[in-house]
């Protein structure tokens, strides 16, 4: 008689995994926003936007250059090519972790929200840093 799904997955060995996620929130100028950090083996993705309206527009991508130390280099995998917000919090992030990093910013730019937002973003870091 042949086994049952049940019965044959139970013989899969389980692993554990390298990723682990976060969530939190937080308020600027009466707008909530959700920060999601998915820490993946060598690097980090990091999600920001508006509460409740959550979508993947654009990721920006930065690491550090192994061979030329306090160098990062950076592109946009996703979205426009000039103004990225993503790609500019990514290069900063991974040149103050030391690590590759993904972010998508998914948030009207705005120069009075933006530095609130990043430090924010830092404060969670350094509150959080298993999170990274």
């Amino acid at each position: 008689m042949p086994s049952s799904p049940t019965t044959a997955s139970a013989n899969i060995p389980k692993e554990v995994s390298s990723f682990s996620s976060f969530h939190s929130t937080f308020e600027i100028t009466e707008t909530k926003y959700s920060v999601r950090i998915l820490k993946m083996h060598k690097s980090t993705f990091i999600y920001i936007g508006i509460n409740g309206r959550e979508f993947l527009d654009e990721i920006g991508i930065a690491m550090p250059m192994a061979d030329s130390p306090g160098s990062v280099v950076n592109t946009v995998a996703l979205g426009p090519q000039l103004g990225c917000d993503s790609q500019q919090l990514a290069q900063k992030l991974a040149k103050r972790l030391n690590k590759q990093i993904y972010v998508s910013c998914n948030i009207p730019f705005d120069r009075m929200v933006m530095p609130l937002l990043e430090k924010n973003l830092v404060k969670i870091i350094q509150e959080n840093p298993e999170v990274v």
